[in-house]
């Protein structure tokens, strides 16, 4: 199969002799030339969402990450005060019922 199809079909259709013909020769290599462009076109169009592929799951990582952050900071402040908590005021029944209610707050969120 020829990778000149459009010019070999205007040789055919105007009942032409390629080989003496400077301008067929050079229909054919611009058509050569554009066959290449036209696949690479193709290749880099694939290249390319195969990067935004990539892309959107490393944005969805980072918001995940993110997130979990969030919740090791609110997790570790919910801890950090019902320690205060006990430390200020003592371990009687009351100073541990507050603590628990700081730590279900979290466990309310889930």
């Amino acid at each position: 199969m020829s990778d000149t199809l459009r010019t070999d079909t205007l040789l055919i259709i105007h009942d032409m002799d390629p080989e003496p013909k400077v301008l067929i020769n050079h229909a054919r290599a611009l058509e050569r030339a554009l066959n290449n462009a036209d696949a690479r076109i193709k290749r880099l169009e694939e290249e390319l969402m195969e990067v935004k592929n990539k892309h959107s799951v490393l944005v969805a990582d980072v918001a995940l990450d993110e997130d979990r952050a969030d919740r090791i900071h609110r997790l570790e402040d919910r801890i950090h005060r019902a320690a205060m908590a006990f430390f200020r005021d003592g371990s009687d029944g009351h100073v541990a019922s507050q603590m628990l209610q700081i730590l279900e707050e979290e466990r309310g969120k889930k």
